[in-house]
Protein backbone atom coordinates (compact mmCIF):
# COMPACT_ATOMS: atom_id res chain seq x y z
CA UNK A 1 0.00 0.00 0.00
CA UNK A 2 1.13 3.54 -0.71
CA UNK A 3 0.13 6.35 1.60
CA UNK A 4 -0.70 9.83 0.38
CA UNK A 5 0.25 11.88 3.40
CA UNK A 6 0.63 15.59 4.11
CA UNK A 7 -0.62 16.68 0.69
CA UNK A 8 -3.97 18.12 -0.32
CA UNK A 9 -5.76 15.33 -2.10
CA UNK A 10 -8.99 17.11 -2.86
CA UNK A 11 -10.08 20.64 -3.56
CA UNK A 12 -6.45 21.65 -4.21
CA UNK A 13 -5.36 18.87 -6.51
CA UNK A 14 -3.95 15.42 -7.09
CA UNK A 15 -1.88 14.53 -10.11
CA UNK A 16 -1.87 10.78 -10.68
CA UNK A 17 0.07 9.57 -13.68
CA UNK A 18 -1.27 6.19 -14.73
CA UNK A 19 0.90 4.52 -17.35
CA UNK A 20 -0.80 2.43 -20.02
CA UNK A 21 2.00 0.75 -21.93
CA UNK A 22 2.76 -1.57 -24.83
CA UNK A 23 4.97 -4.60 -25.07
CA UNK A 24 6.90 -3.10 -27.97
CA UNK A 25 9.22 -0.07 -27.97
CA UNK A 26 10.32 -0.18 -31.61
CA UNK A 27 9.59 2.78 -33.87
CA UNK A 28 8.34 0.54 -36.70
CA UNK A 29 6.53 -2.77 -36.09
CA UNK A 30 7.02 -5.91 -38.10
CA UNK A 31 4.02 -7.76 -39.57
CA UNK A 32 3.33 -9.91 -36.52
CA UNK A 33 3.69 -6.95 -34.18
CA UNK A 34 1.24 -4.91 -36.27
CA UNK A 35 -1.48 -7.43 -35.36
CA UNK A 36 -0.75 -6.79 -31.69
CA UNK A 37 -0.26 -3.06 -31.96
CA UNK A 38 -0.14 -1.53 -28.51
CA UNK A 39 0.87 1.85 -27.15
CA UNK A 40 1.67 3.80 -23.99
CA UNK A 41 -0.40 6.50 -22.38
CA UNK A 42 -0.35 8.40 -19.07
CA UNK A 43 -3.25 9.69 -16.98
CA UNK A 44 -3.06 12.69 -14.65
CA UNK A 45 -5.67 13.27 -11.90
CA UNK A 46 -6.59 16.48 -10.09
CA UNK A 47 -9.55 17.79 -8.13
CA UNK A 48 -10.90 21.31 -8.74
CA UNK A 49 -14.39 22.21 -7.58
CA UNK A 50 -17.43 22.76 -9.81
CA UNK A 51 -17.52 25.51 -12.41
CA UNK A 52 -20.86 27.21 -11.79
CA UNK A 53 -22.32 29.22 -8.94
CA UNK A 54 -25.39 27.95 -7.13
CA UNK A 55 -27.82 29.10 -4.46
CA UNK A 56 -26.65 26.51 -1.94
CA UNK A 57 -23.01 27.60 -2.25
CA UNK A 58 -21.66 24.04 -2.31
CA UNK A 59 -19.95 24.39 -5.71
CA UNK A 60 -17.34 26.90 -4.54
CA UNK A 61 -13.66 26.29 -3.84
CA UNK A 62 -14.52 27.63 -0.39
CA UNK A 63 -18.09 26.31 0.07
CA UNK A 64 -20.66 28.29 2.03
CA UNK A 65 -21.49 27.61 5.70
CA UNK A 66 -18.78 27.20 8.33
CA UNK A 67 -15.86 26.72 5.91
CA UNK A 68 -12.40 27.03 7.49
CA UNK A 69 -9.90 25.41 5.10
CA UNK A 70 -8.47 22.23 3.61
CA UNK A 71 -6.96 19.12 5.18
CA UNK A 72 -4.53 16.84 3.36
CA UNK A 73 -5.77 13.61 4.84
CA UNK A 74 -3.91 10.35 5.31
CA UNK A 75 -5.19 8.32 2.41
CA UNK A 76 -3.82 5.05 1.11
CA UNK A 77 -4.51 3.90 -2.44
CA UNK A 78 -4.83 0.13 -2.61
CA UNK A 79 -6.65 -0.43 -5.91
CA UNK A 80 -6.93 1.44 -9.21
CA UNK A 81 -9.19 0.68 -12.19
CA UNK A 82 -8.85 2.52 -15.52
CA UNK A 83 -11.48 2.71 -18.27
CA UNK A 84 -10.68 3.90 -21.82
CA UNK A 85 -13.97 4.78 -23.50
CA UNK A 86 -13.80 5.27 -27.29
CA UNK A 87 -15.67 8.18 -28.85
CA UNK A 88 -16.51 5.79 -31.69
CA UNK A 89 -19.36 4.09 -29.87
CA UNK A 90 -19.20 1.03 -32.11
CA UNK A 91 -15.95 0.08 -30.38
CA UNK A 92 -15.66 -1.66 -27.01
CA UNK A 93 -14.49 -0.06 -23.78
CA UNK A 94 -11.00 -1.16 -22.77
CA UNK A 95 -10.40 -1.53 -19.04
CA UNK A 96 -7.65 -2.68 -16.71
CA UNK A 97 -9.68 -4.31 -13.95
CA UNK A 98 -9.07 -3.55 -10.28
CA UNK A 99 -5.27 -3.46 -10.11
CA UNK A 100 -3.16 -3.56 -6.98
CA UNK A 101 -1.75 -0.06 -6.74
CA UNK A 102 1.58 -1.02 -5.17
CA UNK A 103 2.37 -3.35 -8.07
CA UNK A 104 2.08 -0.55 -10.61
CA UNK A 105 2.94 2.77 -8.99
CA UNK A 106 5.70 4.53 -7.07
CA UNK A 107 5.41 6.42 -3.82
CA UNK A 108 3.72 9.83 -4.10
CA UNK A 109 5.95 12.87 -4.61
CA UNK A 110 5.21 16.61 -4.52
CA UNK A 111 4.31 18.08 -7.90
CA UNK A 112 6.75 20.59 -9.41
CA UNK A 113 5.93 24.04 -8.15
CA UNK A 114 4.14 22.77 -5.06
CA UNK A 115 0.61 24.18 -4.70
CA UNK A 116 -0.32 21.21 -2.55
CA UNK A 117 -0.38 18.76 -5.45
CA UNK A 118 0.78 15.16 -5.50
CA UNK A 119 2.20 13.17 -8.41
CA UNK A 120 1.84 9.39 -8.54
CA UNK A 121 3.95 7.88 -11.31
CA UNK A 122 3.79 4.34 -12.72
CA UNK A 123 6.60 1.86 -12.32
CA UNK A 124 5.01 -0.87 -14.42
CA UNK A 125 3.23 -0.65 -17.74
CA UNK A 126 -0.35 -1.58 -18.57
CA UNK A 127 -1.13 -2.93 -22.03
CA UNK A 128 -3.39 -1.02 -24.39
CA UNK A 129 -4.49 -3.18 -27.30
CA UNK A 130 -7.83 -2.62 -29.02
CA UNK A 131 -7.97 1.17 -28.90
CA UNK A 132 -4.58 1.99 -30.38
CA UNK A 133 -4.87 4.94 -32.79
CA UNK A 134 -8.41 5.62 -31.49
CA UNK A 135 -9.89 8.66 -29.76
CA UNK A 136 -10.88 7.98 -26.14
CA UNK A 137 -11.98 9.56 -22.89
CA UNK A 138 -10.57 8.08 -19.71
CA UNK A 139 -12.35 7.32 -16.41
CA UNK A 140 -10.84 5.93 -13.21
CA UNK A 141 -11.93 4.36 -9.92
CA UNK A 142 -9.67 4.31 -6.87
CA UNK A 143 -10.24 1.96 -3.93
CA UNK A 144 -13.56 0.87 -5.45
CA UNK A 145 -15.45 -2.11 -4.00
CA UNK A 146 -16.16 -5.13 -6.17
CA UNK A 147 -19.79 -4.03 -6.52
CA UNK A 148 -18.72 -0.81 -8.28
CA UNK A 149 -16.33 -2.69 -10.55
CA UNK A 150 -19.09 -5.15 -11.44
CA UNK A 151 -21.52 -2.35 -12.35
CA UNK A 152 -19.07 -1.19 -15.03
CA UNK A 153 -17.97 -4.65 -16.13
CA UNK A 154 -19.78 -5.00 -19.46
CA UNK A 155 -20.86 -1.44 -20.21
CA UNK A 156 -20.83 -0.25 -23.82
CA UNK A 157 -19.15 2.94 -24.95
CA UNK A 158 -22.53 4.55 -25.63
CA UNK A 159 -23.78 3.80 -22.10
CA UNK A 160 -20.60 4.34 -20.11
CA UNK A 161 -21.03 8.01 -19.18
CA UNK A 162 -24.52 7.35 -17.77
CA UNK A 163 -23.49 4.13 -16.02
CA UNK A 164 -20.54 5.87 -14.38
CA UNK A 165 -23.05 8.19 -12.70
CA UNK A 166 -25.49 5.45 -11.69
CA UNK A 167 -26.52 4.58 -8.15
CA UNK A 168 -24.26 2.25 -6.17
CA UNK A 169 -26.36 0.52 -3.51
CA UNK A 170 -24.19 -0.15 -0.48
CA UNK A 171 -26.92 -1.39 1.89
CA UNK A 172 -30.31 -2.87 1.11
CA UNK A 173 -33.36 -1.24 2.69
CA UNK A 174 -33.47 -3.95 5.35
CA UNK A 175 -29.74 -3.72 6.02
CA UNK A 176 -30.09 0.04 6.53
CA UNK A 177 -32.05 -0.61 9.73
CA UNK A 178 -29.95 -2.07 12.52
CA UNK A 179 -31.07 -4.25 15.41
CA UNK A 180 -27.89 -4.81 17.42
CA UNK A 181 -24.38 -3.56 18.08
CA UNK A 182 -22.36 -3.09 14.88
CA UNK A 183 -18.91 -2.06 13.76
CA UNK A 184 -18.48 0.79 11.27
CA UNK A 185 -17.89 -1.51 8.29
CA UNK A 186 -21.57 -2.52 8.52
CA UNK A 187 -22.73 1.02 7.70
CA UNK A 188 -23.26 2.19 4.12
CA UNK A 189 -20.22 4.49 4.17
CA UNK A 190 -18.20 1.71 5.78
CA UNK A 191 -18.46 -0.25 2.53
CA UNK A 192 -16.30 2.32 0.69
CA UNK A 193 -14.31 4.01 3.47
CA UNK A 194 -12.30 2.52 6.30
CA UNK A 195 -9.79 3.59 8.90
CA UNK A 196 -6.66 1.48 9.11
CA UNK A 197 -6.10 2.10 12.80
CA UNK A 198 -4.71 5.59 13.36
CA UNK A 199 -2.18 5.28 10.55
CA UNK A 200 -4.17 5.91 7.40
CA UNK A 201 -7.51 5.51 5.60
CA UNK A 202 -8.74 3.76 2.47
CA UNK A 203 -11.52 5.71 0.73
CA UNK A 204 -13.18 5.23 -2.65
CA UNK A 205 -12.45 8.05 -5.13
CA UNK A 206 -14.08 8.68 -8.50
CA UNK A 207 -13.89 11.06 -11.46
CA UNK A 208 -15.71 14.34 -11.24
CA UNK A 209 -15.77 14.13 -15.05
CA UNK A 210 -13.84 12.10 -17.67
CA UNK A 211 -10.66 13.26 -19.33
CA UNK A 212 -10.74 15.43 -22.41
CA UNK A 213 -10.72 13.47 -25.65
CA UNK A 214 -7.29 12.22 -26.68
CA UNK A 215 -6.07 10.03 -29.53
CA UNK A 216 -3.94 7.09 -28.45
CA UNK A 217 -1.09 7.30 -30.91
CA UNK A 218 0.70 4.16 -32.05
CA UNK A 219 4.15 3.17 -30.87
CA UNK A 220 4.65 5.93 -28.33
CA UNK A 221 7.68 4.96 -26.29
CA UNK A 222 7.09 4.18 -22.64
CA UNK A 223 9.20 7.08 -21.43
CA UNK A 224 7.36 9.53 -23.70
CA UNK A 225 4.00 8.44 -22.31
CA UNK A 226 5.08 8.49 -18.69
CA UNK A 227 6.73 11.90 -19.02
CA UNK A 228 3.65 13.35 -20.72
CA UNK A 229 5.28 13.99 -24.11
CA UNK A 230 2.43 12.12 -25.83
CA UNK A 231 -0.73 10.20 -24.97
CA UNK A 232 -1.45 11.99 -21.70
CA UNK A 233 -4.99 12.34 -20.33
CA UNK A 234 -6.19 14.25 -17.27
CA UNK A 235 -9.19 13.56 -15.03
CA UNK A 236 -10.58 14.99 -11.81
CA UNK A 237 -11.19 12.71 -8.83
CA UNK A 238 -12.50 13.11 -5.29
CA UNK A 239 -13.53 11.04 -2.30
CA UNK A 240 -17.02 9.54 -2.48
CA UNK A 241 -17.87 10.07 1.21
CA UNK A 242 -18.34 12.92 3.65
CA UNK A 243 -17.01 12.93 7.20
CA UNK A 244 -18.23 14.27 10.53
CA UNK A 245 -16.27 14.78 13.70
CA UNK A 246 -17.71 15.96 17.00
CA UNK A 247 -15.92 17.53 19.96
CA UNK A 248 -16.87 18.97 23.35
CA UNK A 249 -15.25 21.51 25.62
CA UNK A 250 -15.55 19.37 28.79
CA UNK A 251 -16.46 15.81 29.74
CA UNK A 252 -19.16 16.87 32.22
CA UNK A 253 -21.56 19.81 32.24
CA UNK A 254 -23.74 21.43 34.87
CA UNK A 255 -27.28 22.20 33.74
CA UNK A 256 -28.82 25.26 35.36
CA UNK A 257 -32.35 26.54 35.70
CA UNK A 258 -32.89 29.20 33.04
CA UNK A 259 -34.56 31.64 35.39
CA UNK A 260 -32.81 31.14 38.72
CA UNK A 261 -29.47 29.83 37.36
CA UNK A 262 -29.66 27.24 40.12
CA UNK A 263 -27.91 23.97 39.30
CA UNK A 264 -30.49 21.32 38.47
CA UNK A 265 -28.18 18.46 37.55
CA UNK A 266 -25.08 17.16 35.79
CA UNK A 267 -24.51 15.68 32.33
CA UNK A 268 -21.91 12.94 32.00
CA UNK A 269 -20.99 9.95 29.79
CA UNK A 270 -21.49 12.04 26.64
CA UNK A 271 -21.38 9.97 23.44
CA UNK A 272 -22.38 10.42 19.79
CA UNK A 273 -23.52 8.49 16.72
CA UNK A 274 -24.52 9.57 13.20
CA UNK A 275 -27.57 8.67 11.10
CA UNK A 276 -29.56 9.59 8.00
CA UNK A 277 -26.67 9.72 5.59
CA UNK A 278 -27.83 7.93 2.46
CA UNK A 279 -27.59 4.17 1.99
CA UNK A 280 -26.71 4.61 -1.71
CA UNK A 281 -24.31 6.87 -3.55
CA UNK A 282 -23.84 7.91 -7.15
CA UNK A 283 -20.57 6.43 -8.41
CA UNK A 284 -19.65 9.88 -9.67
CA UNK A 285 -20.94 13.14 -8.28
CA UNK A 286 -24.13 14.16 -10.13
CA UNK A 287 -24.74 17.80 -10.93
CA UNK A 288 -28.17 19.01 -9.89
CA UNK A 289 -29.53 22.51 -10.40
CA UNK A 290 -29.09 25.97 -8.97
CA UNK A 291 -30.94 25.11 -5.73
CA UNK A 292 -29.12 21.78 -5.22
CA UNK A 293 -25.65 21.81 -6.73
CA UNK A 294 -24.86 18.15 -6.14
CA UNK A 295 -27.89 15.90 -6.02
CA UNK A 296 -27.94 12.56 -4.21
CA UNK A 297 -30.15 9.48 -4.78
CA UNK A 298 -32.61 10.61 -2.09
CA UNK A 299 -32.65 14.33 -2.89
CA UNK A 300 -36.33 14.30 -3.91
CA UNK A 301 -37.64 12.62 -0.74
CA UNK A 302 -39.47 15.07 1.54
CA UNK A 303 -41.19 13.40 4.52
CA UNK A 304 -44.45 14.34 6.13
CA UNK A 305 -45.92 12.96 9.33
CA UNK A 306 -47.03 9.74 7.62
CA UNK A 307 -44.59 9.11 4.77
CA UNK A 308 -41.58 9.01 7.09
CA UNK A 309 -42.95 5.65 8.21
CA UNK A 310 -45.40 4.55 5.47
CA UNK A 311 -42.83 5.21 2.75
CA UNK A 312 -39.95 4.37 5.04
CA UNK A 313 -36.96 6.65 5.12
CA UNK A 314 -34.74 3.58 4.87
CA UNK A 315 -35.77 3.65 1.21
CA UNK A 316 -33.02 6.28 1.05
CA UNK A 317 -31.20 6.55 4.37
CA UNK A 318 -28.86 4.58 6.59
CA UNK A 319 -29.72 4.17 10.29
CA UNK A 320 -27.18 1.48 11.16
CA UNK A 321 -24.82 4.08 12.63
CA UNK A 322 -27.19 4.48 15.58
CA UNK A 323 -26.06 1.00 16.65
CA UNK A 324 -22.32 1.71 16.60
CA UNK A 325 -20.69 0.87 19.94
CA UNK A 326 -24.10 -0.08 21.30
CA UNK A 327 -24.17 -1.43 24.84
CA UNK A 328 -27.10 -3.68 25.71
CA UNK A 329 -26.85 -2.60 29.34
CA UNK A 330 -29.44 0.20 29.52
CA UNK A 331 -27.69 1.67 32.54
CA UNK A 332 -24.76 2.59 30.29
CA UNK A 333 -24.67 5.18 27.53
CA UNK A 334 -23.90 3.82 24.06
CA UNK A 335 -21.96 5.48 21.26
CA UNK A 336 -18.54 6.97 20.54
CA UNK A 337 -16.75 9.09 23.10
CA UNK A 338 -16.23 12.68 21.99
CA UNK A 339 -12.86 14.35 21.60
CA UNK A 340 -12.31 17.23 24.03
CA UNK A 341 -11.15 20.63 22.79
CA UNK A 342 -10.76 22.90 25.81
CA UNK A 343 -10.69 26.16 23.90
CA UNK A 344 -12.61 25.95 20.65
CA UNK A 345 -11.36 28.17 17.87
CA UNK A 346 -12.83 28.27 14.39
CA UNK A 347 -9.42 27.69 12.87
CA UNK A 348 -8.17 25.02 10.52
CA UNK A 349 -5.39 23.97 12.90
CA UNK A 350 -7.83 23.26 15.71
CA UNK A 351 -9.74 20.80 13.56
CA UNK A 352 -6.89 19.24 11.60
CA UNK A 353 -4.77 18.84 14.71
CA UNK A 354 -7.34 16.42 16.09
CA UNK A 355 -7.65 14.67 12.73
CA UNK A 356 -3.88 14.25 12.42
CA UNK A 357 -3.62 12.98 15.98
CA UNK A 358 -6.38 10.42 16.07
CA UNK A 359 -8.27 10.42 12.73
CA UNK A 360 -11.39 11.17 14.73
CA UNK A 361 -14.82 11.21 13.19
CA UNK A 362 -17.17 9.06 11.17
CA UNK A 363 -17.78 8.68 7.46
CA UNK A 364 -21.23 8.97 5.91
CA UNK A 365 -22.69 9.15 2.43
CA UNK A 366 -23.74 12.55 1.04
CA UNK A 367 -27.29 13.81 1.51
CA UNK A 368 -28.66 16.94 -0.18
CA UNK A 369 -32.04 18.51 -0.99
CA UNK A 370 -33.54 21.65 -2.48
CA UNK A 371 -32.01 24.67 -0.77
CA UNK A 372 -34.04 27.76 0.05
CA UNK A 373 -35.79 30.08 2.44
CA UNK A 374 -38.58 29.12 4.82
CA UNK A 375 -41.35 27.43 2.88
CA UNK A 376 -38.98 26.66 -0.01
CA UNK A 377 -36.26 24.54 1.57
CA UNK A 378 -36.88 20.79 1.40
CA UNK A 379 -34.47 19.99 4.23
CA UNK A 380 -36.50 18.43 7.05
CA UNK A 381 -35.59 16.67 10.27
CA UNK A 382 -36.63 13.37 8.70
CA UNK A 383 -34.45 13.60 5.57
CA UNK A 384 -31.29 15.38 6.75
CA UNK A 385 -28.16 13.74 8.14
CA UNK A 386 -27.96 14.23 11.91
CA UNK A 387 -25.71 13.72 14.89
CA UNK A 388 -27.37 12.09 17.88
CA UNK A 389 -25.80 12.98 21.22
CA UNK A 390 -26.49 10.62 24.10
CA UNK A 391 -25.66 11.45 27.71
CA UNK A 392 -26.59 10.62 31.28
CA UNK A 393 -28.34 13.29 33.32
CA UNK A 394 -28.17 13.12 37.10
CA UNK A 395 -30.66 15.60 38.60
CA UNK A 396 -30.13 17.22 41.98
CA UNK A 397 -32.32 15.53 44.59
CA UNK A 398 -33.66 18.87 45.78
CA UNK A 399 -35.20 19.85 42.42
CA UNK A 400 -37.81 17.06 42.50
CA UNK A 401 -41.34 18.35 42.97
CA UNK A 402 -42.14 15.27 45.07
CA UNK A 403 -39.01 15.56 47.23
CA UNK A 404 -39.97 15.17 50.90
CA UNK A 405 -43.63 14.72 50.01
CA UNK A 406 -46.08 11.98 50.97
CA UNK A 407 -48.32 10.01 48.61
CA UNK A 408 -52.07 10.48 49.06
CA UNK A 409 -53.98 7.68 50.75
CA UNK A 410 -55.56 6.77 47.43
CA UNK A 411 -52.02 6.17 46.18
CA UNK A 412 -51.15 3.97 49.14
CA UNK A 413 -49.76 6.70 51.36
CA UNK A 414 -46.20 6.72 52.62
CA UNK A 415 -43.24 8.96 51.96
CA UNK A 416 -42.05 9.52 48.40
CA UNK A 417 -38.55 7.97 48.11
CA UNK A 418 -35.59 10.20 47.35
CA UNK A 419 -34.17 9.98 43.85
CA UNK A 420 -31.10 7.78 43.48
CA UNK A 421 -28.58 8.52 40.69
CA UNK A 422 -29.06 6.11 37.81
CA UNK A 423 -32.75 5.50 38.50
CA UNK A 424 -35.50 6.47 36.06
CA UNK A 425 -37.05 9.88 36.54
CA UNK A 426 -40.07 11.65 35.03
CA UNK A 427 -40.59 15.19 33.77
CA UNK A 428 -44.23 16.30 33.74
CA UNK A 429 -45.82 18.59 31.20
CA UNK A 430 -45.50 21.25 33.92
CA UNK A 431 -41.71 20.96 33.55
CA UNK A 432 -41.19 19.52 37.04
CA UNK A 433 -39.22 16.40 38.02
CA UNK A 434 -40.72 13.34 39.73
CA UNK A 435 -39.39 9.98 40.87
CA UNK A 436 -42.35 8.02 39.47
CA UNK A 437 -45.72 8.29 37.71
CA UNK A 438 -47.55 7.96 41.03
CA UNK A 439 -46.16 11.34 42.05
CA UNK A 440 -46.81 12.88 38.63
CA UNK A 441 -50.60 12.57 39.09
CA UNK A 442 -50.79 12.91 42.87
CA UNK A 443 -51.44 16.51 44.02
CA UNK A 444 -50.37 15.63 47.57
CA UNK A 445 -47.01 14.49 46.18
CA UNK A 446 -46.56 17.66 44.13
CA UNK A 447 -48.21 16.33 40.98
CA UNK A 448 -51.28 17.25 38.93
CA UNK A 449 -54.33 15.06 38.40
CA UNK A 450 -54.31 13.51 34.93
CA UNK A 451 -50.93 14.98 33.98
CA UNK A 452 -48.67 13.06 31.59
CA UNK A 453 -44.90 12.88 31.80
CA UNK A 454 -41.80 11.82 29.89
CA UNK A 455 -39.85 8.93 31.38
CA UNK A 456 -36.04 9.13 31.29
CA UNK A 457 -34.69 5.59 31.55
CA UNK A 458 -31.70 5.51 33.89
CA UNK A 459 -31.27 9.22 33.18
CA UNK A 460 -30.50 8.86 29.45
CA UNK A 461 -31.05 12.08 27.49
CA UNK A 462 -30.75 12.80 23.76
CA UNK A 463 -29.75 15.83 21.69
CA UNK A 464 -29.69 16.44 17.93
CA UNK A 465 -27.37 18.50 15.72
CA UNK A 466 -27.18 18.96 11.94
CA UNK A 467 -23.87 18.67 10.15
CA UNK A 468 -23.74 21.84 8.05
CA UNK A 469 -26.40 24.40 9.05
CA UNK A 470 -26.74 27.50 6.91
CA UNK A 471 -27.20 30.07 9.70
CA UNK A 472 -25.21 31.07 12.75
CA UNK A 473 -28.42 31.39 14.77
CA UNK A 474 -29.66 27.86 15.49
CA UNK A 475 -33.27 29.09 15.65
CA UNK A 476 -32.99 30.06 11.96
CA UNK A 477 -31.55 26.83 10.57
CA UNK A 478 -33.26 25.75 7.34
CA UNK A 479 -30.66 23.94 5.19
CA UNK A 480 -27.83 21.51 5.89
CA UNK A 481 -26.24 20.09 2.72
CA UNK A 482 -23.82 17.19 3.25
CA UNK A 483 -21.55 16.86 0.22
CA UNK A 484 -18.90 14.25 -0.57
CA UNK A 485 -15.28 15.20 0.07
CA UNK A 486 -16.19 17.55 2.94
CA UNK A 487 -15.42 17.25 6.64
CA UNK A 488 -18.02 18.65 9.05
CA UNK A 489 -16.75 19.45 12.52
CA UNK A 490 -19.35 20.12 15.20
CA UNK A 491 -18.12 21.46 18.52
CA UNK A 492 -20.49 21.35 21.50
CA UNK A 493 -19.75 24.31 23.73
CA UNK A 494 -22.52 23.71 26.25
CA UNK A 495 -25.95 22.34 27.09
CA UNK A 496 -29.02 24.41 27.93
CA UNK A 497 -31.28 21.69 29.30
CA UNK A 498 -31.74 17.96 29.56
CA UNK A 499 -32.88 17.17 26.01
CA UNK A 500 -35.45 14.58 24.97
CA UNK A 501 -36.01 11.01 26.14
CA UNK A 502 -36.26 9.21 22.79
CA UNK A 503 -35.40 9.44 19.09
CA UNK A 504 -38.36 9.89 16.68
CA UNK A 505 -36.04 10.01 13.63
CA UNK A 506 -35.96 6.26 12.99
CA UNK A 507 -38.52 4.68 10.62
CA UNK A 508 -41.02 2.46 12.42
CA UNK A 509 -43.07 -0.12 10.54
CA UNK A 510 -45.69 0.28 13.28
CA UNK A 511 -45.44 3.88 14.55
CA UNK A 512 -48.25 3.25 17.03
CA UNK A 513 -46.10 0.65 18.77
CA UNK A 514 -43.35 2.28 20.85
CA UNK A 515 -41.30 -0.93 20.79
CA UNK A 516 -39.37 -0.28 17.57
CA UNK A 517 -36.71 -3.04 17.20
CA UNK A 518 -34.72 -0.86 14.78
CA UNK A 519 -34.42 2.03 17.23
CA UNK A 520 -31.84 1.79 20.03
CA UNK A 521 -33.54 4.80 21.65
CA UNK A 522 -37.28 3.97 21.42
CA UNK A 523 -40.11 5.79 23.15
CA UNK A 524 -40.08 4.62 26.81
CA UNK A 525 -43.37 6.30 27.71
CA UNK A 526 -46.24 3.97 28.45
CA UNK A 527 -49.50 4.42 26.51
CA UNK A 528 -51.71 6.76 28.49
CA UNK A 529 -48.72 8.44 30.15
CA UNK A 530 -47.13 9.86 27.00
CA UNK A 531 -47.49 13.65 26.56
CA UNK A 532 -46.46 13.25 22.90
CA UNK A 533 -44.61 16.53 23.08
CA UNK A 534 -41.26 15.49 21.60
CA UNK A 535 -40.18 18.56 19.58
CA UNK A 536 -38.24 16.41 17.08
CA UNK A 537 -40.70 15.66 14.27
CA UNK A 538 -39.62 14.19 10.89
CA UNK A 539 -41.72 16.63 8.87
CA UNK A 540 -40.48 19.80 10.60
CA UNK A 541 -37.81 22.26 9.37
CA UNK A 542 -34.37 21.94 10.95
CA UNK A 543 -34.79 24.84 13.37
CA UNK A 544 -36.51 24.56 16.74
CA UNK A 545 -38.45 27.22 18.63
CA UNK A 546 -35.70 26.77 21.17
CA UNK A 547 -32.59 24.61 21.11
CA UNK A 548 -31.19 21.88 23.30
CA UNK A 549 -27.51 22.62 23.13
CA UNK A 550 -25.10 25.21 21.84
CA UNK A 551 -23.11 23.99 18.86
CA UNK A 552 -20.30 25.55 16.86
CA UNK A 553 -19.55 23.98 13.48
CA UNK A 554 -16.65 24.15 11.01
CA UNK A 555 -16.46 22.30 7.45
CA UNK A 556 -12.76 20.79 5.74
CA UNK A 557 -12.10 20.04 1.56
CA UNK A 558 -11.12 17.46 2.64
CA UNK A 559 -12.96 20.79 2.58
CA UNK A 560 -13.36 21.51 6.30
CA UNK A 561 -16.42 23.11 7.89
CA UNK A 562 -16.69 23.78 11.60
CA UNK A 563 -19.24 25.30 13.95
CA UNK A 564 -19.97 25.42 17.66
CA UNK A 565 -23.35 25.07 19.38
CA UNK A 566 -24.84 24.93 22.86
CA UNK A 567 -27.47 22.19 23.06
CA UNK A 568 -30.70 22.21 25.00
CA UNK A 569 -34.02 23.97 25.32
Amino acid sequence: MKIINKFFLLGVGVLLTLGLVSCNNEKEPNASQEKEAKTYMALSLNMPMGSFRAEDGQDKNEPDFNYVGKWAGKDVIEKVAIYMVPTDQSLAVEKTGNLTYADYYNDPTPAPGGQGKVVLTPKKGIKVTNLVDKEVQVYVLLNAPDKAIQLLENVSASDFAAKYKQVLELLTKDEALGTANITFDKTAAGKIAKKNGQKDETIMMTCLKPSDKIKLEKYVAEQDALSGVKNQAKVEVERAVARVMVSISAENYEIKDKKTQEKIGTLSEIRYVVAQGERQVFISKNEGNNSNTWKTPGSMFVPDASTFHSKPSNEYYDYTGLWEEYNGDKKKISGTKLATIDQYQKKLGTVTGELEKSLAGKFLLPNTHKFGAKGVSEYKKGNTAYILIRAKFTPEVTIFADHGKTYSQSNGGGKVPNYKPGDDFYVGTNGKFYVDMKSVRDPEAGGVLGMNANRYVHGKVLYFAWLNPDKANDKEWLNSPVVRNNIYHVHISGFKSIGVNWNPLVPDKDPNNPENPNNPDPNPNKPGDDPKDNPIKPEDPLSNDDTYMSVQVTVLPWLVHSYSIELGF
